[in-house]
């Protein structure tokens, strides 16, 4: 699973806080978005990952593949380099942070060749990159889509060469690579699309959509993992409802979460419900809550029959999903729609607008998030299609669920401490940061500045506790609001 650097400082945990909160309460305020890119770019197909502070993109600039980075949590923005300056072409890039490294696959064209798909690596946070890693040697006019994940020095790569679906491995942080491993095919046309990739807890997650040739699902969402990192394969299984195909009742361009607890969110669009611009349908998605070995019934997003392409987060206990949709302007000039689910699902709340009510074509957009002197901020970036080119913009939001004390800015800017769900019923992560080693402390207090728990001895740089609102005999606390302090020896 990509790694996520946690940072913070003196937070505070409740534990069955007895609290009425409205409908909109802990709702992401969205920031304007500001352009990221220039003309001279026209970037599109845009990327990102996010570490601490450090927001990492990347886009497709048609002939070169364009990098940049925010360090401040997306206040400034660096001009877009290109790590990839020997090709003839770019073509759907990725990236993603893992391990202290920031990997970036793209499909090129060296120059009098046909694609091929390479890596890059940088340990410095973006600043330089390595030479390209070339992952298929084969010569070829259809690969499309590569996704990544991440597990230590172990990263994997899907990549559809239509009709066919495979995945390479690399266990050496992207130096040398597998051959190409067959995940699924079909039939000429039977199109293998979109595919999304992740690792957690031991198996990889592989979501992507498949035309089936004689099969009465048609264009549908299916999934299948591995546990042996990519050598054998599950069975296919369908996600989206299947309906006859010859009813155009079809589901496309999946997009998946999969976080660190094996919770599963996928999602797509789907025809089942009508087409209200002919091209566009409804936001519809799947949940799972043991990592894969169960799906709960289909959730639906969207009721109008506008939506295109998607991309989702899970944080704690929320889903986080934003779309293309083109209802705003009555099947023209599309939008960025923004919704949270808070109960798995089961509902969603009133889709919001994000990427502003201007001129253009609203396109693709990918997010990811960070912890921030403990409010969760979600960071989204999307291409927008103009007369003159395509543009980069970006906006933000930050949830306030937390009581934020100035005081605590001025605690050690390496010492991290926060913890997720905040409020929470049962059970609350406790993630800490120590960059500097050595043991540290972390305490549980109640208002009354009686202290209720304590976790010594955590000499690792960067972790996690469960707590479950017990006391040191194992006794159930009771609701209200409780405090964490952390601290080392110096």
């Amino acid at each position: 699973m990509q790694s996520r650097q946690l940072i913070g400082n003196l937070l505070y945990a409740s534990v069955l806080l007895v609290l009425f909160l409205s409908p909109n309460a802990g709702r992401a305020q969205w920031t304007e978005p500001v352009q990221i890119s220039e003309y001279e770019y026209s970037l599109l197909n845009a990327r990102l990952s996010v570490v601490g502070d450090t927001i990492h993109v990347v886009g497709d600039g048609g002939v070169d593949l364009y990098y940049l980075r925010s360090t401040d949590n997306g206040r400034t923005w660096t001009e877009p380099i290109c790590p990839a300056d020997t090709f003839g072409g770019s073509y759907m890039p990725d990236i993603l942070c893992g391990n202290g490294y920031v990997h970036l696959v793209g499909i090129l064209c060296p120059f009098g060749e046909l694609q091929k798909l390479f890596h890059y690596s940088s340990s410095d946070g973006g600043l330089t990159w390595s030479p390209p890693h070339l992952i298929t040697p084969e010569y070829s006019t259809s690969l499309k889509y590569p996704r990544l994940a991440v597990s230590g020095d172990t990263i994997f790569v899907a990549i559809t060469t239509s009709p066919h679906l495979f995945v390479s491995v690399s266990y050496d942080n992207g130096l040398t690579w597998s051959s190409l491993r067959q995940v699924d095919y079909g039939a000429s046309y039977a199109i293998c699309n979109f595919p999304a990739l992740f690792y957690a807890i031991g198996r990889l997650h592989l979501f992507y959509q498949l035309n089936v040739p004689n099969d009465t699902c048609g264009i549908e969402i299916y999934y299948r993992n591995s546990d042996d990192l990519g050598v054998t394969w599950s069975d296919r299984y369908c996600l989206s409802t299947p309906e006859n195909s010859q009813e155009d009742k079809i589901g496309q361009a999946p997009s998946a979460y999969v976080d660190s607890l094996g919770h599963i969110i996928c999602l797509w669009f789907d025809y089942k419900y009508g087409s209200a611009c002919g091209v566009t349908g409804d936001i519809l998605g799947r949940i799972s809550m043991d990592n894969g070995e169960s799906w709960f019934p289909e959730t639906r997003l969207t009721f109008t029959q506008t939506g295109m392409y998607s991309s989702c987060l899970i944080f704690g206990d929320k889903l986080h999903a934003n779309w293309m949709d083109y209802g705003f302007y009555y099947c023209d000039d599309p939008k960025i729609m923004y919704s949270v689910s808070t109960d798995w699902g089961n509902s969603w709340i009133e889709p919001e607008l994000i990427s502003g009510e201007v001129e253009g074509n609203d396109l693709l957009p990918d997010f990811d998030y960070n912890i921030n002197f403990g409010d969760t901020v979600l960071h989204c970036v999307f291409s927008r299609s103009l007369s003159e080119g395509q543009l980069l913009f970006y906006t933000r939001s930050q949830e306030l669920l937390s009581i934020q004390d100035d005081r605590g800015k001025s605690l050690p800017a390496l010492l991290g401490l926060t913890a997720y769900p905040n409020p929470f019923n049962s059970a609350t992560v406790i993630y800490y940061a120590n960059p500097e080693g050595g043991d540290i402390a972390i305490d549980i207090f109640n208002l009354r500045g009686q202290k209720v728990r304590t976790y010594n001895n955590l000499n690792i740089k960067e972790g996690k506790i469960i707590w479950d609102a017990t006391d040191a005999l194992g006794n159930r606390v009771s609701s209200g609001i409780y405090f964490l302090k952390a601290g080392t020896d110096d």
